[in-house]
C-alpha cells in the first residue's frame, strides 16, 4: 500500500525529467534529409527576405556609412600618434548631420576631448 502512493509522484519526476534532456546532442541519430530540410529552410528565408546575410551585416572592410568611415579614419590617426589630424577628421565629423546616430556622435565628441586634453 506504501508502494502505491509513491508510484505517481515518481512516475511524474520521471517524466518530467525525461522532458528536460537536451535531444539537440548530437548523438548520430538524425537523418540526412532533416539536415538538408534545414539547408532549403534557410535558403528560402533568405531568399524570401530579399536580405542576403552577406549583405545583412558590414564587414569591417565594407562601412555602410561614412560618418563612420570618418570615424574609423581619426580613430586610426589618433592610435599612430597623429594626434592633428584625428583632430581634423573629428571636427570634420562633428560638423556633418548627425540625427539619429547619438552613440556615434558621443564616441566621436569623447575621442575629440581626449585627443584636446593630450594636447594642451
Amino acid at each position: 500500500m506504501k508502494n502505491r502512493r509513491l508510484i505517481l509522484p515518481m512516475l511524474a519526476l520521471s517524466l518530467g525529467l525525461a522532458g528536460c534532456q537536451d535531444t539537440e546532442e548530437d548523438t548520430g541519430t538524425e537523418t540526412p534529409t532533416e539536415e538538408t530540410a534545414d539547408e532549403e529552410d534557410s535558403t528560402t528565408d533568405s531568399a524570401t527576405s530579399g536580405v542576403n546575410d552577406e549583405e545583412a551585416m558590414p564587414t569591417e572592410g565594407e562601412p555602410s556609412d561614412p560618418d563612420y568611415v570618418l570615424l574609423e579614419e581619426a580613430k586610426d590617426e589618433y592610435y599612430s600618434g597623429d594626434l592633428e589630424t584625428a583632430e581634423e577628421k573629428l571636427n570634420q565629423l562633428l560638423g556633418n548631420d548627425l540625427s539619429g546616430k547619438e552613440l556615434l556622435e558621443a564616441e566621436a565628441e569623447d575621442l575629440l576631448e581626449e585627443i584636446s586634453q593630450q594636447l594642451e
